[in-house]
């Protein structure tokens, strides 16, 4: 079987989605599937040369991975339809909203030539067809995996370090409100030791180098670019984990998968998108304080062992292995 996945960017660029994709065809590829991949595509890219693309590839099944840019164009490519369609929605509702206008777009245009719309949370698919009722039997949840892997916990050897783990961007406040958290433990004269693991792009280099100018005499080990092997080794080192999105926590986080299954024990904020499974295996607070005081907590009543072996139990049921079974059981009972 030949399946062509069309995606806006790919490793080596920087994308979650794009790691996943690369990860999806490799485990693909060695069960004997036949992959190609389609991507760069932005607001410039020609519909007649993702129409040749796709004719080249000749494949049986187009999966495509939202959001990607440049979704308008496909629909010019009519004669697509003539393939089985797949489509995952990684960040629908949480995405920008001229983005998700496009994204309605396509899947009204295309709902009746549309296999499956793959979901990655339930919250993502209940909301949708709360919406539009006729997606329900066209919906299956596929969680997304961690790209970083889980190694053996070392609860011992684990160092009293609070982490964060994420891509360096301007556009979000994750980063910023991590150096906050240095900031505060700094007012009160606590010697915490942090690390900053994270991905920087050439566009944010600058940006980046700043921040880390900036705070230069703090207590912070940068780690910057890292391979899924030598992020999943610091964090199997380090006791806790700041992940601070502005909307809140949500399944579909990788770096929060890639914490988890590492063992560290996470502190988030809580958002529309939060689970029920969330709250129970990860700390949510609604300032530094408390995360300070949740850490003097877990330190003095020895309670990490536990809150690090619930981490792992959660992040392991969402493996790879089941990742793949359930993409392959759709490809072949559809067929």
């Amino acid at each position: 079987m030949k399946i062509t996945f069309v995606l806006s960017k790919y490793p080596p660029i920087l994308c979650g989605i794009g790691d996943y994709t690369a990860k999806l065809k490799d485990q693909l590829e060695n069960l004997g599937y036949k992959i190609n991949i389609i991507d760069g595509l932005s607001w410039k890219f020609e519909p007649f040369r993702l129409s040749k693309l796709i004719k080249q590839s000749n494949p049986d099944i187009i999966h495509f991975q939202f959001p990607s840019t440049g979704i308008m164009f496909f629909l010019l490519s009519i004669h697509c339809r003539k393939y089985r369609l797949y489509v995952t929605c990684h960040e629908f509702f949480e995405t920008s909203l001229m983005r998700r206008l496009f994204q309605y777009i396509f899947l009204f245009v295309y709902k009746f030539f549309i296999e499956t719309i793959i979901w990655t949370t339930q919250f993502e698919k209940n909301k949708f067809v709360s919406l539009y009722p006729w997606a329900k039997e066209k919906s299956k949840i596929i969680p997304i995996g961690s790209n970083i892997p889980f190694l053996p916990s070392k609860t011992k050897q684990r160092k009293l370090q609070i982490t964060f783990f994420g891509l360096a961007e301007p556009s979000t406040k994750r980063i910023k409100n991590f150096l906050r958290l240095v900031d505060y433990t700094k007012n009160l004269n606590l010697s915490y030791d942090y690390n900053i693991i994270c991905g920087v792009t050439d566009e944010h280099k600058h940006y980046f180098n700043i921040l880390k100018k900036k705070y230069s005499a703090s207590n912070i080990h940068f780690y910057i670019n890292l391979n899924p092997m030598e992020i999943a080794a610091k964090l199997s080192e380090t006791k806790y984990v700041y992940l601070p999105f502005d909307n809140g926590i949500s399944e579909r986080s990788t770096s929060l998968l890639a914490s988890l299954g590492n063992g560290c024990v996470v502190f988030s904020s809580k958002g529309k998108s939060t689970t029920s499974d969330l709250e129970k295996n990860l700390i949510l607070v609604d300032s530094h304080e408390e995360i300070i005081e949740e850490i003097e907590k877990i330190e003095q009543n020895g309670s990490f062992l536990t809150k690090s072996l619930n981490s792992i139990t959660y992040a392991l049921h969402k493996d790879w292995d089941t990742i793949i079974r359930k993409h392959i059981e759709l490809y072949e009972s559809d067929h």
